[in-house]
């Protein structure tokens, strides 16, 4: 069922990336960077975790786990779903705003689908959240408050960056923005249904 929801998001975020509307701000950064180096997607959002691990260790030292390691595991398996999902929509270019902005619909609906397969089991987060979670626990901030500051910094870096690489802004549009309230509502409307579905096959 993890697996299954890494896969459904690598869905999300390569579908995001084909409509070229701007893409989910937790994949920006990877996307920007990919432009010009001679990196995938994939690679870089597996770097990226690799980052987001490290800063979860720093902020947990002691009270880290070495079962936690398993983090950069699921990144790999997660980087190598958005490399492939990429290429298996090689196909998919669309030729105008409202087949764009249907994509991206459907993009935030998959991630949504996807971020509860992934945390219905309770087996593993992903870095991300991992760092997320020890951030919030240190500094007694609220999750919710902390995930809006890392997507909004990922989204000022990629435009940072982005201005540094090409002078223009690449992989930040409307797109992000509708990313970023979307798939919070999404993951409301799908959280049950899905997590009976889990509790279901676990049973």
């Amino acid at each position: 069922m993890f697996v299954a929801g890494l896969f459904v998001m690598a869905l999300g975020i390569s579908l995001s990336i084909k409509a070229n509307m701007g893409i989910t701000p937790i994949s920006s950064l990877p996307y920007v960077i990919s432009l010009g180096v001679p990196l995938t997607v994939g690679m870089l959002t597996i770097l990226l975790h690799a980052c987001f691990l490290l800063i979860e260790y720093l902020l947990m030292r002691k009270e880290f786990e070495l079962i936690q390691l398993l983090q950069l595991v699921a990144a790999m398996i997660f980087g190598v779903f958005i490399d492939l999902t990429l290429w298996g929509f090689t196909w998919l270019v669309p030729v105008s705003y409202v087949e764009q902005l249907l994509l991206v619909v459907i993009s935030c609906v998959l991630l949504a689908i996807g971020i509860c397969f992934e945390v219905a089991p309770n087996v593993l987060v992903m870095a991300s959240e991992g760092m997320l979670t020890a951030f919030s626990r240190r500094f007694k901030v609220e999750f919710g408050t902390v995930k809006i500051g890392l997507d909004v910094t990922l989204v000022i870096l990629s435009v940072v960056v982005s201005m540094l690489m090409f002078s223009t802004v690449y992989g930040v549009r409307e797109g992000t923005l509708i990313a970023a309230v979307l798939v919070g509502v999404c993951i409301k409307l799908v959280k049950m249904p899905v997590y009976a579905m889990v509790e279901k096959f676990i049973r």
